[in-house]
């Protein structure tokens, strides 16, 4: 793992957060600073720097495909969402229609009491 790679993941988190969290200051600062106390810690060992390293990749790519940033509206409890290209939506899970309702309620009742 070089410095150089080092302090490109570095720069790239710090625009991937800039980026997502934009027009949010209290939030992109407090993103910036958790990439700052995380890129603080000595790490020796070349096995956990990779990992670590692999750790900001995967960070930097939740960050640019599952964050959506939510902005509220003029109008009361509405948001808009400002959806970037590089967000991804996912398939929503379709909702069962073959069930009754009674049989879903048996359904809920027995996995909680499965749970205790």
């Amino acid at each position: 793992m070089s410095r150089l790679e080092i302090l490109g993941l570095y720069k790239s988190l710090h625009r991937t957060a800039r980026t997502v969290f934009m027009g949010d200051f209290v939030t992109t600062q407090a993103a910036l600073g958790e990439i700052r106390s995380k890129f603080r810690e000595e790490i020796k060992d070349p096995e956990m720097m990779k990992k670590a390293y692999q750790g900001g990749v995967e960070a930097e790519i939740v960050l640019r495909k599952g964050v959506l940033q939510l902005e509220e509206t003029t109008e009361s409890q509405v948001y808009k969402a400002n959806i970037r290209p590089e967000f991804e939506l996912e398939d929503n899970i379709l909702f069962r229609s073959d069930i009754t309702p009674e049989e879903y309620q048996k359904s809920i009742k027995t996995s909680k009491r499965k749970k205790k």
